[in-house]
């Protein structure tokens, strides 16, 4: 129950990430994820605590136990994040923790995600690769994403350590839209046009 009210001022946090009454899916991104940091033990009588990066994948139709959250996290299709690593700096010290596969939810974090509250962490950077790249949205629509490759780069926002609530939202891209078979015999057309005006041009001056 405790580690359920922790994670509240996360979840919060995501709509205030956006403008409410608004999307933040834009018809190039939607989002998928998020990465936090958060409180996860209190300072004791010596004035030491402990806070926690969190990574939640919310993906998945909400009615079949799935973490999407319309219309900000719209996928319903579950998807797992495919050998994920966050690549931290923690007191000027690069490290690199393997996070392995994260299905749709929330990675309950373990030692490699616990950090002293004193710890300055000065950069972050998530990467994993999508188990899928066709996505069923809320409205009943397809996406599909440019990549299978994801990532979120996260700076602080006082630009020295992360502070407790600090939160980056992972987005994937929209493949560009091939062209349709009318478009494309317009362009054939026009390439053809041009080639045989140069070669009556070449032709007329012989």
């Amino acid at each position: 129950m405790q580690r359920v009210l922790r994670l509240v001022p996360s979840l919060l946090l995501l709509w205030a990430l956006v403008p409410v009454g608004a999307s933040s899916v834009s018809a190039d991104t939607i989002n998928v994820g998020i990465v936090s940091l958060d409180p996860f033990i209190s300072p004791n009588d010596d004035g030491i605590g402990l806070i926690a990066l969190d990574v939640f994948n919310l993906t998945g139709d909400p009615a079949s136990g799935g973490f999407a959250l319309d219309p900000d996290f719209p996928s319903h299709t579950p998807v797992t994040f495919l050998a994920a690593t966050l690549t931290l700096v923690v007191d000027g010290n690069s490290k690199v923790i393997d996070l392995g596969d994260l299905a749709p939810g929330l990675r309950d974090p373990a030692l490699d995600l616990l950090f002293p509250d004193a710890a300055l962490i000065s950069s972050l950077a998530f990467s994993a690769t999508l188990s899928t790249t066709s996505f069923l949205l809320g409205d009943a629509s397809t996406f599909v994403a440019a990549s299978a490759a994801i990532s979120l780069s996260m700076l602080p926002a006082n630009g020295v350590a992360f502070t407790p609530g600090e939160a980056g939202v992972i987005q994937v891209e929209r493949a560009s839209e091939a062209p349709e078979p009318f478009a494309l015999l317009l362009v054939a057309m026009g390439l053809g046009a041009s080639a045989a005006q140069r070669y009556t041009k070449r032709k007329n001056r012989f």
